[in-house]
């Protein structure tokens, strides 16, 4: 059952800036994981991009609409200890910012509990560590 782990940067490009990518690569997965911090950096994204006239209202709420719709298909990982303590511990390829190692270590605890994911960021550094770890990463350019 091959999982697409939705890291924050992914979402944000799709929605606030209208890339458009994601709707291409939900079909070659059964399984969408992500950390519970997504909804929430992407849900502020979203406002900010509203607020500084990025995005018109209507717009917003088309996109808020689509979030939430894949928030709700997606396991959400829940920050617990041992997302904290995974988090926590050196990367392979540091530095590391926090938000970043809380959606790393999601990723990684799925990888181990479940099976490895295909990590869908933008973010340079998680893509990195990402691979590093042994996961594949989407989109292919970042």
């Amino acid at each position: 059952m091959p999982t697409l782990f939705l890291e924050s940067s992914a979402l944000a490009r799709d929605l606030v800036e209208g890339e458009a990518w994601l709707a291409g690569e939900l079909p070659k997965y059964t399984t969408l994981a992500t950390s519970a911090l997504t909804g929430l950096e992407v849900g502020r994204a979203l406002d900010r991009a509203i607020a500084a006239g990025q995005v018109d209202e209507a717009t917003g709420s088309e996109r808020r609409a689509v979030l939430d719709g894949l928030l709700a298909r997606a396991e959400i990982l829940g920050i617990d200890s041992e997302v904290m303590r995974e988090a926590g511990r050196r990367f392979p390829k540091e530095p590391v910012r926090t938000l970043e190692a809380i959606h790393l270590a999601s990723a990684l605890i799925w990888s181990r509990s479940v099976e490895p994911p295909t990590v869908a960021s933008c973010d340079r550094r998680v893509r990195e560590n990402a691979l590093a770890l042994g996961m594949e990463v989407s989109p292919e350019a970042g």
